[in-house]
């Protein structure tokens, strides 16, 4: 009952919609607590079609035909005031927090049930403000982000450098880059710094030889601290491993030595944090992104909330879910863990390490040809697996008028027949088997630091593949 200032209401949902099965038919009887002439009432409802008929002055009934099992009815019969013998909800002062409540929640669907078309008027406006939301939410937090993680510009080169421009350790220069973390040339550059060897193994089985390789761990100490954080996970405490027995072993270990890296990066002064700061249940540090995502996550709920309390219709919702949407993506964007980007001063070497990369490039692809190898490829070599152009690097150097020597940290298993010219020094040509073999095992047995970057050195990464199956055709 709801008392008005033009009579008493009676607004009754008599079927509701939540059925399984369909009514054949349904009848509605009111019956009034006095006698009221037909003149006097306001009689109609809403839902399903219904007949209205008042059969006396106490008495009125409504009839419908098949009510599907979604459909509902509900009635409304005005009566004159006075007529129901209770004091007025609406009139008297609602007592405690539940009556306001109970209160608020009737008056409103109250009103949308009364103002169907200013309803309608206001969900359309809703859809519309909702799409914004959508549109001007995402931008923003694209823009957000990309303040973020702006990085000073690295520029492509105008020549190339034949010689690395300092000593950083491959997977620093990687990081300078591109962003991405790559640790396969750390191996190659820790063997050429003197800290581990490598030893080709051949074991000879019923079925012909089969190749392993033991990496022996040095008593110095890398001076990076994710190089020696890297050779502890790596060797596992121990003084020696075998590439065979190591596939694997490096996939739950790869992010702690991403962050060593990172730290390497910052302490140089070529990598920085991001700036974050972290939502406090007190609200104090919290940054203004996610004082932004903890209100409109907040206020989302509230109109979700509201939405289906007043069944207020598809815009509220549309409104209220965006809302929610956004603000947590604005919440866990902010409670993102920092990040690092590059410095100015880290563009400017990365620029630079651009163009060795860009000479490594010319020179595995055979744009730039060397005449005869060079004790160069021992300094190559680790930065060349880097940027996954390690086994095209090694076959160039391998194919010259006077091929490459071997690494003087590389130690091949070798028999009389493979040696090409006796009583010269080792080169790549007699030890190319074993040396191919070398960096494909690598990349086997220690999958998890072989990640290159970018879609063009993945590529290249891919093509060293290619160059390895060639490499073994012709042997």
């Amino acid at each position: 009952m709801r008392f008005l200032d033009d009579g008493d209401q009676l607004y009754w949902k008599a079927i509701f919609g939540d059925r399984d099965t369909t009514i054949g038919k349904a009848t509605v009887t009111v019956h009034l607590p006095e006698p009221v002439s037909s003149t006097q009432l306001f009689v109609d409802s809403y839902g399903v079609a219904a007949q209205s008929r008042v059969i006396d002055d106490k008495t009125i009934e409504f009839t419908t035909g098949p009510v599907p099992n979604n459909g509902d009815l509900s009635i409304r019969v005005i009566l004159p005031q006075g007529i129901v013998d209770t004091t007025p909800f609406a009139l008297r002062k609602p007592e405690g927090v539940g009556e306001w409540i109970t209160h608020a929640v009737e008056t409103t669907r109250q009103w949308i049930e009364d103002n169907p078309l200013a309803m309608r008027i206001i969900n359309w406006y809703l859809i519309g403000v909702g799409v914004a939301l959508i549109l001007g939410g995402i931008s923003w937090l694209l823009t957000i982000q990309r303040k973020r993680t702006a990085k000073p510009k690295i520029y492509p080169p105008s020549s190339y450098l034949t010689t690395p421009p300092d000593d950083l350790p491959p997977a620093l220069v990687g990081r300078l880059i591109n962003g991405a973390y790559g640790f396969l040339g750390d191996i190659f550059y820790l063997a050429q710094q003197g800290f581990i060897t490598i030893t080709e193994r051949v074991e000879k089985r019923w079925y012909g030889q089969k190749r392993d390789f033991l990496l022996e761990r040095r008593e110095k100490t890398p001076p990076y601290r994710y190089q020696a954080h890297l050779m502890d996970l790596l060797f596992h405490g121990g003084p020696r491993l075998y590439l065979s027995e190591n596939r694997q072993a490096w996939r739950k270990t790869a992010e702690r030595t991403q962050e060593a890296l990172d730290l390497d990066g910052i302490r140089l002064g070529l990598l920085r944090k991001i700036d974050r700061e972290t939502i406090r249940t007190t609200g104090r540090g919290a940054s203004h992104l996610g004082r932004i995502g903890l209100l409109c996550s907040i206020i989302g709920i509230v109109i979700l909330g509201l939405s289906v309390v007043f069944q207020a219709g598809g815009g509220a919702l549309l409104v209220g879910g965006v809302t929610l949407v956004f603000g947590v993506a604005s919440w866990h964007l902010n409670m993102v863990p920092a990040r690092v980007k590059r410095t100015e001063e880290g563009a400017l070497v990365a620029t630079l390490w651009q163009a060795y990369r860009y000479y490594l490039w010319l020179t595995a692809n055979e744009e730039l040809i060397l005449t005869r190898g060079t004790e160069h490829l021992d300094r190559d070599l680790p930065y060349a697996v880097r940027f996954g152009l390690g086994k095209k690097l090694v076959r160039t150097h391998t194919t010259m008028s006077r091929p490459s020597p071997v690494p003087h940290w590389y130690y091949p298993h070798m028999m009389p027949e493979d040696i090409k010219y006796p009583g010269r020094e080792l080169t790549l040509l007699d030890t190319r088997r074993g040396f191919y073999k070398l960096l494909a095992e690598v990349r086997r047995a220690l999958p998890a630091m072989a990640q290159v970057g970018p879609a063009i050195m993945v590529a290249a990464a891919e093509a060293d593949e290619v160059a390895e199956s060639q490499s073994e055709k012709d042997d």
